[in-house]
Order: C-alpha cells, then sequence, then structure tokens
C-alpha cells in the first residue's frame, strides 16, 4: 500500500503538502507529514516553540516514554554536495544538541499538544529514550553523512540521517510506533559499527533486517520483537522488504489504525465521570500505538470476525490482553442506539476487571461492519468500577473466555 492510500484510510489525517515557491518550508511539511504516517497526529508537534519567539526544532515526537527531535536542512544552492552535507549536517547535529541540552537542563519544559491543545509535561526521567533524526532534503549522493562531522560537533543522542526518498520509503513499510522505534534504534546502532549512506534506504532496511536481533540487543528492552525471533526473521524481514504492505491481510490491521485516527474526536463529555473524571486520550493512543503492524494485522483479523457477526443485531464482545503491560483492550460491536451503547460500555468495562482480574481496561465501542463509523471508549486505570458482590456470574459468562489467541505473547 502506498503511503498517500495508507494516509487516505485515515479519520483527518493531514492531506499532503503541495508544493510551494519556499523549498526549505516544503521539506519540513513533508517531513511532518511522513512522520505523521509513523506515529499519527497527537505524537508530531509541528515546528515546535521553545519560547514564543524561538523555535525548538523543525519537529519533535513524543510517544509514551520516547522523544524524537527531527532537524531539516534542504540544498537550494549550487554549492558541491558532499561540502554541503559536511556544513549542514553538523550545523543540524549541533542543533540537535541544543535542543537536547534544553530538555536535560529544564530550560524548555512543555509543549502544547497539537490535536488535544493540552500542556504535555517533558521530565527527560519519564522519557529514557530520546533519538535525533536530521533529514537532509534536495541531495542526491550516497554518502554517510556522520563522516563528515567533526568529533566536537557529532550528536550527543543516537541520531539516524536520511533523505527525503529514505523517509518515504521507510514509513510505507515502517508505519507503527512500535516498529518504528524499534528500527531508530537498530539503524542508530547499525550506523556506530559501519558506514550507512542516505539515499540508500532500500539496501539499508535490508542491512538491518539481516542484523535485527544482534543490532537490538543494546538499546531498549526488547517486547514486541520477540516472537519475531522465534519466526526466523521471516515477519521483519518481510516488513522491511515492504512485502507486509502488499499482503491481503494488511487490510486488517487499518482496524486499529481506524480507531487511532478517530481519538481525537471523541466525546470527552460522556467519558469523564467514570474515571478521574478525565478521559486520558493521549495515554489510549499510547496504548494502541504499541500494537506493531503484525499484531494489528492479528488483531484486526479477530476484529473483523466480530464486527461482521454482530450484523444479527447481537452484541459481541472481543477481550484482548497484554501482559507485559497488565491491559486488556475491550472491543464492543453492537447495534445499540449509542446512548446505550454507551451505557453497555460502561457495564462491560467493570464486568471485564472482575473477570479477568486487571485493574487497567481499554473500552472500545462501535457499529458493526457498515457504512459509517463513531467510537465510544473508556480507559481505567484504577479502582474496579463495578463492586462484585452486586454481579452475577450470570453477567460474567456474558464475556468471552480468554483463550490462546487473544493473549498478547
Amino acid at each position: 500500500m502506498k503511503i498517500q492510500d495508507l494516509m487516505g484510510f485515515r479519520y483527518d489525517a493531514t492531506p499532503l503538502p503541495l508544493p510551494t515557491d519556499d523549498m526549505a518550508d516544503d521539506a519540513e511539511k513533508i517531513v511532518q507529514w511522513f512522520l505523521e504516517c509513523a506515529f499519527f497526529k497527537p505524537f508530531v508537534y509541528r515546528n515546535p516553540m521553545k519560547d514564543p519567539q524561538k523555535e525548538f526544532a523543525d519537529a519533535l515526537v513524543i510517544f509514551e516514554d520516547t522523544i524524537v527531535i527531527v532537524q531539516v536542512k534542504t540544498k537550494s544552492s549550487e554549492r558541491a554536495e558532499t561540502d554541503w552535507i559536511a556544513k549542514h549536517a553538523s550545523k543540524a547535529s549541533k542543533q540537535l544538541n541544543g535542543s537536547y541540552r534544553q530538555l536535560k537542563d529544564g530550560i524548555v519544559k512543555e509543549f502544547t499538544n497539537p490535536v488535544f491543545a493540552v500542556k504535555k509535561q517533558i521530565d527527560l526521567s519519564q522519557y529514557p529514550y530520546v533519538y535525533g533524526i536530521i533529514v537532509l532534503a534536495g541531495v542526491n549522493e550516497n554518502i554517510d553523512p556522520i563522516s563528515l562531522i567533526s568529533s566536537a560537533d557529532k550528536p550527543t543522542i543516537p541520531t539516524i540521517f536520511l533523505s527525503i526518498s529514505d523517509l518515504q520509503i521507510l514509513t510505507e513499510r515502517v508505519n507503527t510506533a512500535a516498529d518504528f522505534i524499534h528500527y531508530c534504534e537498530a539503524h542508530y546502532t547499525l550506523a556506530s559499527r559501519e558506514s550507512v549512506f542516505i539515499n540508500q534506504e532500500e539496501t539499508t532496511l535490508l542491512r538491518i533486517a539481516a542484523q535485527i536481533p544482534d543490532l537490538l540487543s543494546e538499546g531498549r528492552p526488547i517486547e514486541s520483537f520477540e516472537e519475531k525471533y522465534l519466526l526466523g526473521f521471516q515477519w521483519i524481514s518481510r516488513l522491511f522488504k515492504g512485502e507486509v504492505n502488499l499482503d491481503p491481510d494488511y487490510r486488517f490491521s487499518l482496524l486499529l489504525d481506524d480507531i487511532l485516527s478517530h481519538l481525537h474526536d471523541l466525546d470527552h463529555e460522556y467519558s469523564a465521570p467514570f474515571v478521574d473524571a478525565s478521559l486520558d486520550s493521549l495515554k489510549i493512543a499510547e496504548q494502541l500505538g504499541w500494537l506493531d503492524r503484525k499484531r494489528r494485522i492479528e488483531l484486526g483479523k479477530l476484529l473483523y470476525r466480530c464486527a461482521d457477526a454482530s450484523r444479527d443485531g447481537n452484541t459481541r464482545l472481543l477481550p484482548y490482553m497484554r501482559p507485559k503491560l497488565g491491559v486488556l483492550f475491550l472491543f464492543i460491536y453492537t447495534k445499540e442506539p449509542r446512548v446505550l451503547r454507551r451505557k453497555q460500555l460502561f457495564a462491560f468495562v467493570g464486568l471485564a476487571q472482575l473477570k479477568y482480574g486487571v485493574t487497567q481496561v481499554l473500552g472500545i465501542a462501535t457499529e458493526p461492519i457498515g457504512n459509517g463509523r463513531s467510537y465510544d471508549m473508556i480507559w481505567v486505570t484504577e479502582g474496579i468500577v463495578m463492586p462484585k458482590r452486586k454481579v452475577s456470574s450470570e453477567l460474567l459468562n456474558a464475556l468471552p473466555e480468554l483463550n490462546r489467541s487473544l493473549i498478547e505473547v
């Protein structure tokens, strides 16, 4: 699936930026658009400001425990490419270092979320993983930019260098937050050992695929890639080769993408009474965002069957457990009117806490397969919603048992 088609399926996605006479601004906007493809709109901060007068970076990604600082440099002069790359890669590196230092020293402490318009507080003790991306636009040469930067000016955070075409190839294949973050880790580790050239992303992806367990062993604890090892790297190889987004089963994963893209359009007034007087939409998005493309396809198949079956008028429930995070997703498909559906959602989330012995439950209710789509969601993180003494075994039995296919490996 081409990136334009993928973004076209998403509710309220940013339109593909059209070219103007400002090459530098065009490059920043297209980079931000590619990042939205990978992380979704709520996590991409476009040209965030460190104060009312000064820009912090050309783009910023804040996703759960991870921050990605992005600088874009655009070649518009006739200067020789090697000389231009040497100068501007070094300049971008120094800017990244300055931005990271401002976060580390507490000079910059918050950013306004571009979708939810809430202040996102930044304390680096809560963000142990900080990466840099430097995009060099308007260059065609195959070169390793880091080799042209002096030791004094090299990035102080794990940083990868890409061209615009590299980023397009990457995000067409690697377009979930989970997969993209692991890619950053693997790419940086590879580049620290051997040369990685811009404008050769096809080759770079294959090199990473061939060395993926070793490249990830030095970074964050590996969760979502574990079963891929057991499969002989067949999955990760197919992902990086671009085969996965051509697979007919890919379409099932778009059911999860659709839920993510609707998160900023929720009815918060409805959700407010349930837990701590708020619905933390960003937290919900992070929980779903950690589902990599493999899991989205597998879970999407289950959701499709559930949604299709519910067209007979009977409510269908699908629990999905993430034991490592202690989180249960509860999907509800029903033809009931929305007011009643919301009451069902609240009740079933309480039942799920009791039946499955979990506190954190993300409940998502929507219509069966058909025209139109709306969602109601509840994110419960503490406390039991429904007292056990008021719940009969008959009600608990309305929830399916957690068989093996419904528990994340």
